[in-house]
């Protein structure tokens, strides 16, 4: 509905001012833009089939929506990089779908698929600003921290909760697994700001086992 799309849109500023907020914070100026700076970045599409987690029909559309888009928008817009955000008015865990380098060239297109409501709750809800925030990070290269995560060694994600605990890639809620529609209170520790290109002092993180195993995960041209 409009007042769906409208609170979306009042979710998703919230969480690029928290990122640009943060991007300060480690001497970077992130020049994010969005359907509200500029219209021209709004779609939608309208899909038949079945919604939820992991439905295969709809992952199919997704993908080739995520390719449509960004290639319309690559040509028509101004935008340097282009990532794709899925609005669902469904029940479902939000996820995102990012490049790595064994895919080779046969798909680049990166995109984040927001579920309107979160599972598991007593109530529906909305997914909250942070959700937001997390799932664009993964588009510029963070890595899931929780356990069962498979991004890195659980050993060098143990070791960087246990310093950041309130860490925003390993933890979305507030107490009582609340999630805040009004503000983020989780923290963007130095070692997600490395992986998204927002910093290459190490020197704070230079005893974590592993850190550079992997280089940082960043929108670069391919």
């Amino acid at each position: 509905t409009p007042e769906d799309r409208q609170f979306q849109a009042g979710q998703l500023s919230l969480a690029l001012d928290w990122l640009r907020e943060k991007g300060k914070e480690y001497g970077a100026d992130l020049n994010l833009t969005t359907q509200q700076e500029d219209p021209a970045l709004a779609c939608q599409a309208s899909y038949d089939g079945p919604i939820g987690d992991g439905e295969a029909p709809l992952v199919s559309e997704f993908d080739r929506w995520a390719q449509e888009v960004c290639r319309q928008l690559s040509e028509e817009s101004d935008q340097e990089r282009v990532g794709v955000l899925f609005f669902l008015p469904a029940t479902g865990q939000s996820y995102t779908v990012v490049y790595k380098p064994e895919y080779g060239n046969d798909y680049y297109y990166e995109y984040s698929v927001i579920f309107q409501y979160r599972p598991h709750t007593l109530e529906n809800q909305w997914p909250g600003p942070a959700v937001l925030a997390h799932e664009i990070l993964h588009l510029f290269g963070a890595v899931d921290l929780y356990p069962g995560q498979q991004s890195l060694s659980q050993e060098l994600a143990e070791q960087v909760i246990h310093r950041y605990p309130d860490e925003i890639m390993y933890t979305v809620y507030q107490e009582g697994e609340t999630v805040s529609l009004e503000e983020i209170s989780q923290q963007l520790s130095p070692f997600t700001a490395y992986r998204v290109g927002l910093t290459r002092d190490l020197e704070d993180l230079s005893d974590l086992e592993g850190l550079t195993a992997e280089p940082p995960g960043v929108w670069e041209p391919v």
